[in-house]
């Protein structure tokens, strides 16, 4: 029996797309479409109707599904899902969703959309969540470079580009990252993006980025001691070190502290996502902050318009880096 990814595979789309034809929204090129079409007619594929029915009845919930606690973006999310009259279903998943069980709500029809925060995921537990559910990707969510999915997020390549820049302008040439990567498989889309801002910045300055400048791993501390471990092991360390969140950026300083390598006297390091702790961490952490306040509305607002069959596009909202005395600045 066909799937939806056989469906995709066939008409050289991504499942998200698929889902959208079945659902008949707006938002599909009709090139697109007929493709999909095509498609499902010779492989004779059937939609999970058993999963479509679950929507029939609308229940006014709204599941959120985060890793990291954000209490402006939850506050956010809240108040306006209340002005709505609807209420929100909080899910917190601290590590990588390997498979649909954790997220019983979706599957028991207890929910009418789904904004899925700061999370990661497998890319067939998302498409099954996607073809069930109107469905908000907001923050650093593992989506996939071949997905054409719609996102809340800022310009990670362009906040990543400011950074590594500003590094640069300190002096620094030698710039490491810590990227991520999940499952040992494949990296999320906003990964990527930070990857490209860094090598922009430093391909302008004439700097060459060797390819052992780049380690990755998964969300947590862990991976930034493994990063420090890592980079020390090579003959030339870097001056510099660019964590792709704030977990990994204290992993990497605690490690570089604990083997006697001052930060920053003797390397920068910077993070990602300005959680709180980065503002009381020894030293206080550079980084780049997300007005998650903003993206709470947006998710909101985005959801509710998708559930009505709204077509709706990207939406990108501006960060900042936050300078601090990781990387030798006042703060």
């Amino acid at each position: 029996m066909a799937t939806i990814d056989d469906v995709a595979k066939c008409a050289g789309v991504s499942k998200a797309t698929v889902s959208r034809v079945l659902n008949n929204a707006d938002a599909v090129s009709e090139k697109r479409r007929e493709l999909v079409l095509d498609a499902i007619k010779r492989l004779k594929y059937e939609p999970n109707i058993a999963g479509r029915m679950l929507r029939k009845s609308e229940t006014k919930s709204i599941l959120v599904v985060f890793s990291v606690l954000i209490p402006e973006f939850m506050n956010a999310v809240t108040a306006e899902a209340d002005k709505a009259g609807y209420t929100i279903l909080f899910y917190f998943s601290p590590s990588y969703i390997k498979n649909s069980k954790p997220l019983s709500p979706v599957y028991q029809g207890l929910v009418d959309g789904v904004i899925l925060q700061d999370v990661m995921l497998d890319r067939k537990v998302l498409y099954d969540i996607i073809e069930r559910y109107p469905v908000v990707l907001c923050g650093g969510v593992m989506s996939f470079e071949d997905s054409d999915e719609k996102s809340i997020m800022i310009d990670n390549a362009a906040v990543a580009y400011s950074m590594t820049k500003h590094l640069i302008e300190k002096g620094k040439k030698r710039i490491g990252i810590v990227g991520i990567q999940l499952g040992g498989k494949v990296e999320p889309k906003f990964s990527l993006e930070r990857e490209k801002g860094v090598r922009k910045a430093l391909a302008e300055a004439g700097i060459d980025m060797p390819d052992a400048f780049k380690y990755i791993g998964d969300v947590g501390y862990s991976t930034g001691r493994e990063a420090v471990d890592y980079y020390m092991s090579l003959p030339e360390m870097p001056e510099a070190v660019f964590c792709f969140n704030d977990k990994i950026a204290i992993g990497c300083i605690s490690a570089f502290k604990e083997k006697g390598i001052r930060v920053p006297e003797d390397v920068y390091v910077a993070g990602f996502d300005n959680l709180g702790i980065t503002a009381q961490f020894d030293p206080t952490i550079s980084t780049v902050a997300q007005p998650f306040d903003e993206m709470g509305v947006l998710a909101v607002r985005r959801i509710l318009s998708e559930i009505q069959g709204e077509p709706a596009e990207d939406v990108k909202v501006e960060g900042k880096i936050i300078l601090r005395k990781s990387t030798d600045d006042v703060g």
